[in-house]
């Protein structure tokens, strides 16, 4: 056989699949290929295979290879394990779309897992209103001629809502005279949540992640109110009013930690009524000790084990046309549809590929109460990580477009690089102590959910896809690189 391409080979659920790690090609194999890959790569052993396993695996290797680069299908890179050595993606964009607003660096809760150090990142107080509206400016100054994103963030937010208010008037009306769209978000524990701030979330179309870590005993033990009180009983208070009124724009964060069986965090998720949500493991804080972290990943395991079930639940329910269960599995994975062009693109995952985990430090960027700007949300507070001022000129943000897929020497020899971008830089700082020095935790993690997720989308046939897509079970979007 030719030059051989770096193909990972797994299985799931008793089939086995292999992903062309540079085209991103996946397709599901025979189990005589899969034995191939997994045995010795010898020419004598390539010359013994069946003409189905051979036609299987010069699929994988060499289809696509002369695909154009305009745009949407992007040029396959060389099939070697050289690729990407001789050269560093920087990826330049001064654009600047997103800020966390930091109205706060203070919380009402006292969350065990806290990133930030109790909601404070090292600094408690609040933001003023001329630091706050610079910002808005700031944003303005970068964001491009299209449209920003202001992402209120804590602490907890709502405990500065007259700034939040300010805020959001005043970027909405700078916006308009500039031609440009601005949109908000904020991320709250929603235990402050009232009419008012209900009908300030209606009002400019604030899409809301709202943390929310399970049934009540749990939730209580892992997000305590700073005065003891139950935290679960003020969140639900409001919740419904929220879920009813603003549905799938409200987005849960279930922080998974050792005492969680994310089975009943998926349970009470669901009988809440969320309609989107995400089941996260808890971050390193980088204001903790290492004795803090967590290293028992049993829960890790029982996680990757109900994504499995789901996988399988999602498939069988697939292949019975049901549609009500297909939309509440597809909900709990977290695993939206692929466009038409993506998924009809010789079994390709993606038409591009991941080179960044997210926009951190290069489109996103964090601002803290003083105006000091952060890489992202979790890096606040960290004078180390540090890299301008909204009262500065300078942004010192180079680093942050290198990206680390070629940058970092684990990245580059991954064989699932183009899926997860070279990871969290916040779990790997948290981990290792260096933003460029993958978690083995994490990665270890990401590969096992990147497998499942492959698996499922190489096991929906042309005929689902097509009664997916016409029934809209499931909304389509523009790239499965999109998904969690």
């Amino acid at each position: 056989m030719r030059n051989r391409p770096v193909l990972h080979c797994f299985s799931f659920d008793q089939q086995d699949f292999a992903i062309n790690t540079a085209t991103m090609i996946a397709s599901r194999i025979s189990r005589e290929s899969a034995s191939y890959l997994h045995g010795e790569q010898s020419r004598k052993a390539f010359d013994t295979l069946s003409v189905t396993a051979v036609a299987e695996l010069e699929s994988l290797c060499f289809k696509g290879r002369k695909t154009a680069d305009n745009g949407n299908n992007l040029r396959p890179l060389p099939c070697d394990d050289s690729e990407g050595k001789s050269s560093v993606h920087t990826g330049r964009d001064d654009r600047i779309e997103c800020i966390a607003l930091f109205v706060t660096q203070k919380c009402n809760l006292r969350c065990v897992y806290c990133y930030g150090g109790a909601g404070e990142y090292g600094n408690p107080g609040v933001m003023d209103e001329t630091t706050a509206l610079r910002a808005v400016d700031w944003l303005l100054e970068r964001c491009g001629p299209v449209e920003g994103r202001i992402s209120f963030f804590g602490g907890e937010p709502f405990l500065n809502f007259s700034l939040m208010k300010k805020v959001a008037g005043y970027a909405r009306q700078q916006a308009e005279k500039r031609g440009v769209r601005m949109n908000f978000s904020v991320t709250t524990n929603l235990s402050l949540l009232d009419r008012e701030k209900l009908d300030f979330i209606r009002n400019f179309d604030v899409m809301t992640i709202a943390s929310f870590d399970g049934p009540k005993e749990l939730f209580d033990t892992l997000r305590p109110s700073a005065d003891g009180s139950s935290s679960y009983d003020k969140v639900i208070k409001m919740l419904p009013e929220l879920l009813a009124e603003r549905g799938d724009k409200v987005n849960a964060r279930a922080t998974l930690v050792p005492c969680s069986d994310p089975a009943e965090v998926q349970t009470a998720l669901h009988s809440t009524g969320f309609l989107r949500y995400h089941m996260i493991p808890a971050a390193r804080s980088l204001y903790s000790g290492i004795e803090k972290r967590y290293e028992d990943t049993a829960y890790l395991e029982k996680s990757l084990a109900l994504m499995s079930l789901n996988i399988r639940q999602f498939l069988d329910a697939l292949n019975k046309r049901n549609d009500a269960q297909i939309t509440t599995l597809a909900r709990s994975l977290d695993i939206p549809l692929p466009a038409r062009d993506c998924f009809l693109s010789r079994n390709r995952i993606f038409l591009g590929r991941r080179k960044y985990k997210c926009g951190i430090g290069r489109s996103y960027v964090a601002v803290s109460i003083s105006g000091d700007i952060y890489p992202c949300h979790r890096f606040t507070g960290q004078e180390k990580y540090r890299f301008g001022s909204i009262f500065e000129n300078e942004l010192l943000n180079t680093d942050y477009h290198i990206s680390p897929v070629d940058a970092a020497e684990e990245c580059r020899k991954c064989w699932t690089r183009y899926m997860c971008g070279g990871g969290c830089l916040h779990e790997h700082a948290g981990e290792t102590g260096d933003i460029r020095i993958p978690s083995v935790r994490h990665c270890d993690y990401e590969k096992r959910r990147n497998e499942m997720k492959i698996a499922l989308w190489c096991s929906i046939s042309r005929d689902d896809y097509q009664w997916l897509e016409e029934s809209r079970v499931i909304s389509a979007i523009a790239c499965a690189l999109d998904f969690g």
